[in-house]
């Protein structure tokens, strides 16, 4: 993988353009793109553009959204890690299983990630005299429903 060093030195352009704008307001545009479906592919780059963002961005510009554009391009057309990434083919459905049910959970390109959430799930679940504990459980297992909710309804087995 790429170190952050590296990322600047193959990028001089975008990581100097970046230094001028704000942290908080640039992690808020790299962080929605990876929300974009038709962009599943291209995640490895995005995750690396939102790590340059993080390591340059000190400014206090606002940027516009028109301006990501600028950023994403180049960097998605150009960037030597494109070749280290695998189109999406499948769905990969995890489970979770703990004392308030098995969930079904969305993978992405994490193979282990239900596991530590299922590890972090039961962790919680030991701590019940700690304040905020009902709180951390409802919220998890709402979330936890919702996901296997949408699984359910796209017929997507475990």
């Amino acid at each position: 993988m790429k170190s952050i060093s590296e990322l600047i030195a193959e990028h001089p352009a975008l990581a100097e353009g970046l230094i001028r704008y704000s942290f908080p307001e640039a992690m808020r545009l790299t962080g929605a793109i990876g929300t974009i479906p038709k962009l599943h592919a291209n995640t490895l780059r995005i995750e690396l553009l939102a790590h340059l963002a993080a390591a340059q961005c000190c400014g206090q510009i606002v940027p516009a959204a028109s301006e990501l554009n600028g950023w994403i391009g180049p960097f998605l057309e150009d960037s030597p890690v494109a070749r280290m990434e695998d189109p999406p083919g499948d769905v990969f459905i995890g489970c979770i299983n703990s004392d308030h049910g098995s969930f079904r959970v969305f993978a992405g390109i994490f193979s282990d990630g239900y596991f530590w959430v299922e590890r972090l799930l039961h962790f919680i679940s030991e701590k019940s005299e700690f304040p905020g504990f009902q709180e951390a459980i409802d919220t998890s297992l709402q979330l936890l429903r919702l996901s296997d909710a949408v699984a359910e309804r796209l017929r997507l087995a475990r």
